[in-house]
């Protein structure tokens, strides 16, 4: 029993070890999330080719990424064609509300949808919201910020 036991805990701990799938191939992965209709799919095929992408994690309770929200509405024009798709897993009514008090559809370049499968938080191996991964215009990954970033950060990572 013992030796199981210990095999299992040595299994166990490799696997967190293991690199996380967003760094094994680091481009922009297929997903698909339900947007606050309910109907609606959005899909990486639905992003603009030839424009940068910043996935941003979120919870809608979560402080810091209200804050996080607040920052980049105020700094849209800075952004320029910075597509930002905003995934949570949180229940739609939840989202829908964090939509309407950050008036997500003032900004076109923001695109809000419920993580379904759950498949972000593993792939990315978010520890901290709002996590954010920047991808260049050929989709491929810049950096990643677990718990948020500034927008000096964020503007630095979207010219690379």
């Amino acid at each position: 029993c013992l030796f199981i036991l210990n095999f299992i805990c040595i299994t166990l701990s490799a696997q967190n070890n293991e690199q996380p799938p967003y760094l094994k191939n680091p481009v922009l992965p297929e997903f698909r999330i339900l947007q606050k209709d309910s109907i609606t799919w959005f899909t990486k095929k639905n992003l603009k080719p030839g424009k940068p992408v910043m996935i941003m994690l979120f919870s809608p309770d979560c402080e810091h990424c209200q804050e996080e929200t607040k920052m980049i509405q105020a700094n849209k024009k800075q952004l320029g064609d910075l597509q930002i798709v905003m995934i949570s897993y949180w229940p739609l009514d939840k989202m829908r509300k964090f939509y309407k008090d950050y008036k997500i559809a003032e900004n076109p370049n923001i695109k809000m949808g419920r993580d379904v499968p759950y498949f972000f938080a593993p792939f990315y191996r978010a520890t901290s919201m709002p996590f954010l991964a920047i991808y260049s215009k050929q989709q491929k990954l810049v950096r990643v910020y677990d718990g948020g970033a500034k927008m000096d950060k964020i503007l630095e990572a979207i010219k690379l």
